[in-house]
């Protein structure tokens, strides 16, 4: 078997992959400025992101992070949408109460338009 014979299964286990490894380092160069600048005493990137996606709230470290992680959400959906699929940030920014307008400007469009997008309202519309 020649070494780029992915079987389907293979091929969608190394997409996953990239794809994840995408959306962390996006959280991480995210975290790269938010410790450069208001979260300096968290620690570095990487802790600022294990803190977050922790989300302890007995952490001292996400308590002081806290009031950031809406914006250290939309910028993550800034940095990976140009590159790679937003809707695993856009989900995580939503959970953690960004609103569909914050994501809409994260993502350079009107807020109709994310409405539009079948795949993008999945994930902001509220739930009834």
């Amino acid at each position: 078997m020649a070494f780029d014979d992915l079987t389907a299964e293979d091929l969608a286990a190394a997409s996953s992959r990239v794809a994840a490894d995408a959306l962390y380092s996006a959280r991480f160069v995210a975290a790269e400025y938010l410790v450069a600048g208001p979260g300096a005493s968290a620690g570095d990137a990487a802790t600022a992101v294990s803190v977050l996606l922790a989300r302890d709230r007995a952490d001292t470290r996400f308590e002081l992070l806290q009031a950031f992680e809406k914006p250290w959400a939309t910028m993550t959906i800034r940095i990976l949408a140009p590159v790679a699929d937003p809707t695993p940030a856009m989900q995580d920014a939503r959970d953690r109460g960004v609103t569909a307008a914050a994501i809409a400007k994260a993502l350079g469009i009107t807020q109709q338009a994310l409405y539009q997008n079948p795949r993008y309202a999945e994930i902001v519309r509220k739930p009834r």
